[in-house]
């Protein structure tokens, strides 16, 4: 049978790749990032390290789309060989694919952890983690112009369940748990700030999306808005789960954004709405199966343009079986988090370091070409 296709892969508009940005960094993020900035700080202090983790990343990403925004309709490999070397650039491609392989599987593997805790206690970890990357593949294995339309679709489901846990939350909370104020030292918002900043990285898969814009424009109000809503949504769902959670409830559980689902299905609506937090994870994974599809989408568009003759399917049924068996190299939990901090350091790289380095060689290289002439 053959499959059914529309749309162009190079017809991706500018509310496409809005929609992308927060579609990539809210996922696993959200679950988790209350309990890691919790453990770093006193109190609410929290709020700032997340502040200024996102202030960075919507820094760090407005860097990338300038650079994509310089070379329009040029692959990064393209202009990567001009502003350094082929191999400096293929080297670069590579490592920015393997980067985003490796994010699926993480995905992939925490999706299927908190699905066994929460939802399909008797179902092993290895069948969901199949199911969910069959229908990444599924999504994937189409045009590019479905995908950017389930983001369409999905983001704004997210955002409004979302909103419906912390409406829930109001009358739970209680504003003197987030006292006092200011009683973290400067050391530990700035681990505040490391650990936070993980769940902003990855947006350097801007790098192959912008180069598919059709007209490419307003890169600073791509970078403010489209980073701009996740981090809003981190801040204040961390804000929000202390004040109903605790401190240290909060600190100690491993995501505390389910419990806050789980916590306030009993205190607010009662037996009205049995299982709340079973609601939430099912539409959050919506949200981890967009992040997978950017994840894979763009590991395959880097790859290509390294390898041009390897069609896009055939690159989607080499690579999967690889990431499912990634997936489940860490043997637990805590092998786990060391995976997923793994592959935040070598974000910040491939997502800051990297692309900063490529911007500055541009405009070095524009002003010694406008001085000649």
């Amino acid at each position: 049978m053959k499959p059914f296709e529309y749309g162009k892969d190079n017809d991706i508009g500018y509310r496409e790749i809005l929609y992308s940005i927060p579609s990539w960094v809210i996922a696993v993020g959200l679950l988790t990032i209350p309990n890691t900035v919790a453990s770093t700080s006193h109190s609410s202090d929290g709020w700032i390290s997340i502040l200024i983790g996102g202030l960075g990343a919507i820094a760090f990403c407005l860097i990338n789309i300038l650079l994509a925004y310089r070379f329009p309709g040029q692959s990064l490999l393209a202009y990567g060989s001009a502003l350094l070397s082929k191999p400096a650039a293929f080297f670069i491609c590579m490592a920015m694919a393997g980067n985003f392989l490796m994010w699926v599987s993480y995905e992939t593997r925490a999706m299927a952890e908190i699905a066994t805790m929460y939802l399909f206690h008797r179902t092993p970890p290895e069948v969901i983690a199949l199911v969910f990357l069959l229908v990444v593949i599924y999504a994937v294995a189409g045009k590019r112009a479905g995908l950017f339309r389930l983001h369409l679709m999905f983001l704004p489901i997210i955002i409004t369940i979302a909103l419906i846990v912390l409406a829930m939350s109001i009358r739970s909370v209680e504003t003197e748990r987030l006292l006092p104020f200011w009683t973290s030292s400067w050391k530990q918002i700035l681990e505040g700030v490391k650990v936070s900043s993980f769940s902003f990285v990855g947006f350097e898969f801007l790098l192959f999306y912008i180069p598919l814009m059709k007209q490419p424009r307003k890169p600073v109000k791509l970078a403010v808005i489209g980073m701009g809503i996740p981090v809003v949504l981190y801040l204040v769902f961390f804000l929000v789960t202390i004040a109903v959670l605790g401190l240290e409830v909060t600190s100690n559980v491993p995501f505390p954004s389910i419990e806050l689902a789980k916590y306030n299905e009993i205190q607010v609506l009662g037996m009205i709405f049995e299982r709340f937090e079973s609601v939430f994870f099912v539409v959050w994974i919506m949200a981890i199966i967009s992040t997978a599809m950017i994840g894979l989408d763009v590991a395959v568009v880097g790859l290509q343009s390294v390898f041009p003759r390897m069609n896009k399917r055939n690159w989607i049924f080499m690579l999967t079986p690889f990431v499912y068996v990634a997936s489940f190299v860490p043997k637990d939990q805590s092998e786990l988090n060391a995976f997923g901090n793994f592959l935040s350091y070598t974000g910040l790289v491939t997502g800051c370091v990297i692309p900063t380095i490529l911007l500055i060689v541009a405009l070095k290289k524009n002003n010694n070409n406008s001085s000649k002439t």
